[in-house]
């Protein structure tokens, strides 16, 4: 597996490098696309260079050219930037096979170039009357193993029975989310809970002597802390946004610019902005509610939630600093929740939106 993933990184470069010598000689060289590149791995494979390509299934290396190609797509679509190289020690690396190139006996997986069958333990028990079209093996930085099974069904999309429920939420990082039905989601703060341990393994790292057997045992510890803060924020992540999905017919949130509220504050706050995962967050919402039949709908990120009274409507004159938690109306004399009444405000502001058109509904 360890031959796979670097014969598919290598066929990446290779294919990359290629095209970017022939753009540097000539400005306006366009990429030549897959099939292309698909023929030149026959030619790879020839060469003494490179003969170990043989040793590895060819789908990998076809599958790692097509990624390259959808690189290039997206570029050229503006959807990504220009396609870099793969690095030996990213954080993921991944291969991908197709039918033909795998194959299930009795739960045991083989793959082609490899004679035993690959130790996989299933979380779950995989469909009887469906088989996998594709596979996808990654390696994480912790040195796990993972594969994953994709199956076409046309009936995955199972719609939940409608609820006339929508519910406003304001997220923040004292709360991790309000409803507009005054519930409060406590904020987890997962790295923080790891804090000392991560500095522990860090400093014992920084102990070693770089490149050493001793210095990358301590690196595959330091790894697995962080893969377990990582496992425990999209586990609460997915069990939040699934349960929300399920109990409310239509879920209005506000469209932040994450990348633009971390320019803006200090380094304490963006530490405490990156460990939340709000887009991860939203990101979940927005499958999930087209999964499921859902609706959810996006106010515009300048909307002034918090400055509103939902009371009367009458609009807050000095700003709210981030310590005031709770402010009076000049106006109906209401005392506010500052997080509650911002959830409401949404929900109010999304509802009408929705109406005249003006909502994002993604």
């Amino acid at each position: 597996m360890l031959r796979s993933l670097g014969c598919a990184r290598k066929v990446f470069n290779l294919a990359l490098a290629d095209y970017e010598k022939k753009r540097a000689l000539n400005p306006k060289h366009k990429w030549e696309g897959a099939y292309y590149y698909h023929k030149q791995i026959t030619l790879w494979k020839k060469s003494h260079s490179f003969s170990y390509f043989s040793e590895v299934s060819s789908i990998i290396l076809q599958q790692s050219i097509l990624n390259l190609d959808r690189a290039f797509s997206n570029m050229f679509k503006g959807n990504a930037k220009h396609p870099r190289f793969k690095r030996k020690k990213s954080p993921v690396e991944g291969v991908k096979l197709t039918r033909g190139s795998f194959k299930l006996k009795g739960g045991d997986l083989y793959i082609a170039k490899v004679k035993n069958p690959l130790r996989v333990v299933y979380s779950r028990s995989l469909p009887k009357n469906l088989a996998p079209t594709s596979i996808s093996i990654t390696k994480r930085v912790s040195g796990k193993w993972f594969v994953s099974f994709s199956y076409m069904d046309s009936g995955s999309t199972i719609n939940l029975p409608k609820t006339q429920k929508a519910l406003g939420i304001d997220l923040g990082l004292e709360s991790y989310l309000t409803t507009s039905d005054g519930d409060k989601v406590s904020n987890p703060r997962f790295s923080r809970k790891f804090r000392e341990k991560l500095a522990r393994e860090q400093r014992k790292l920084s102990c070693k002597k770089k490149g050493s057997k001793n210095y990358q045992k301590q690196k595959a510890k330091l790894n697995k802390v962080y893969e377990k803060v990582v496992n425990q924020r999209l586990d609460f992540l997915h069990k939040l946004s699934t349960q929300l999905i399920s109990e409310n017919q239509t879920i209005v949130v506000e469209d932040l610019c994450i990348k633009e509220m971390l320019a803006k504050s200090r380094k304490g706050l963006r530490q405490s902005i990156l460990d939340v995962s709000w887009f991860e967050f939203v990101r979940q919402l927005e499958y999930k509610a087209t999964w499921y039949g859902r609706t959810l709908i996006k106010v515009d990120r300048f909307f002034p939630s918090s400055q509103i009274c939902n009371c009367c409507g009458i609009r807050r004159q000095a700003k709210l600093s981030l310590n005031d938690r709770s402010w009076i109306c000049s106006s109906c004399g209401a005392v506010l929740d500052r997080d509650i009444n911002a959830a409401n405000n949404i929900l109010t502001a999304g509802l009408a939106g929705s109406v005249c058109g003006l909502g994002r509904k993604p």
